[in-house]
């Protein structure tokens, strides 16, 4: 997993700022003279890349959840580039070390907690979010109680194999 992470990190370190040009900034890439369609297939290609050798290693849903949940919660609440950085590494860091915690105190399959911890997350899923974008910003208190559906015991029986 070494070589293809460092063969496709390379390149997108040092491509980084053409990258965030071509997605926060469209028209001076385009009046750079820049391709957007070209490098987006390159960011495209590359992404398929990292997940194509990742799934056979930790699965389709944890994969997704570490690679597009972050992002997506973070453009629920800004499109700013380091505010949406900073959520994403928030966000996936605290579900990732929940998830973790979880699995080890109730000795629950990691990948599926970690799974369960995203999608509960503030903006991972409205059913379970408590701070759930609305009308007046963060939610109104309905969305806040409907925080308490999310029952985690009856969740974590279910990928357990109801012991």
């Amino acid at each position: 997993m070494g070589t293809p992470a460092r063969t496709v990190f390379s390149p997108h370190w040092a491509l980084r700022r053409r990258f965030l040009t071509i997605s926060f900034e469209p028209e001076t890439a385009l009046a750079n003279g820049w391709s957007i369609r070209w490098w987006d297939f390159l960011f495209y290609l590359s992404f398929g890349i990292v997940i194509t050798f990742s799934v056979p290693i930790a699965g389709v849903l944890l994969v997704f959840s570490f690679l597009v949940v972050p992002a997506a919660v973070a453009f629920q609440f800004t499109r700013r580039q380091r505010t949406l950085a900073a959520i994403s590494w928030i966000a996936g860091t605290l579900a990732s070390a929940g998830g973790l915690w979880l699995s080890f105190r109730y000795d629950l399959p990691t990948g599926p907690v970690i799974v369960w911890c995203r999608k509960c997350s503030p903006g991972g899923y409205p059913r379970c979010s408590r701070f759930q974008p609305g009308r007046n910003g963060w939610g109104s208190i309905a969305a806040r109680r409907s925080s308490s559906k999310c029952g985690a015991s009856t969740s974590a029986r279910r990928w357990a194999g109801a012991r």
